[in-house]
């Protein structure tokens, strides 16, 4: 099995106005993403390959990139415009052979390079599982937003979140999957036992998700605080 590190940036993003190139901390959450990439590349680690995804329209990632020891991988022009199907937006693994792909959040700032290392050791030595995504466990109650029934407490008298089952949340700092199956299917994995595999995580810094402003400015604050 061989499998890919992968990262992806463009400048427009949807939600937050040019998230990964604007000042963040005297840097910016592309130039983190880069060196926490280029420590990976500096330590002992599970890749067969690895590179950043960018388009060479978009000037200011090009820039950020210029002198890094991380291979680029070329974006078309499509593929950072727009809300895309996930196969377009990853048009350029047709060219890769790498089995399975890991791709990480340039979002999450904290993440450390010794998780992703663990998560890809961890895969690669294990067996019969296909896919993988990082959840942490939640402790609370929860309700279907279309029927408002309750998800996880359905006992009228339990009033503790410590009584009731908890869930897990999708961490999205990193997923695994099949390459062939992302091409062909638009889908990082089938919905079946270990597709994917729930790989849990602490309730820790590391699995900040940048989203929003506030987000954002705490992250930053956060950052300036613990560097």
């Amino acid at each position: 099995m061989k499998l890919l590190l992968l990262g992806t940036a463009r400048e427009k993003s949807s939600r937050l106005k040019n998230k990964m190139i604007r000042s963040f901390a005297e840097t910016s959450l592309y130039e983190i993403y880069l060196k926490k990439f280029e420590t990976i590349l500096k330590m002992n680690h599970p890749f067969d390959n690895i590179g950043m995804a960018i388009n060479r329209s978009e000037e200011t990632l090009w820039r950020f990139s210029k002198g890094t020891t991380v291979p680029i991988i070329k974006r078309n022009k499509k593929s950072v415009v727009g809300l895309k199907k996930r196969s377009e937006e990853l048009h350029f693994l047709k060219d890769m052979k790498e089995d399975y792909v890991m791709w990480i959040n340039g979002c999450h700032p904290f993440l450390k390079p010794e998780t992703i290392i663990k998560a890809g050791y961890f895969f690669k030595s294990a067996k019969n599982i296909k896919s993988l995504t990082a959840v942490r466990v939640k402790h609370n109650w929860y309700w279907d937003q279309k029927t408002k029934e309750a998800m996880n407490n359905k006992d009228s008298k339990c009033v503790s979140t410590q009584k009731c089952s908890p869930l897990l949340e999708t961490v999205h700092c990193f997923h695994i999957f099949n390459r062939e199956n992302l091409i062909n299917n638009d889908s990082y994995w089938n919905l079946r036992k270990n597709d994917p595999y729930l790989y849990i995580v602490g309730d820790s810094i590391e699995f900040w998700d940048i989203d929003t402003e506030l987000d954002f400015k705490i992250a930053e604050i956060l950052w300036k605080e613990t560097k």
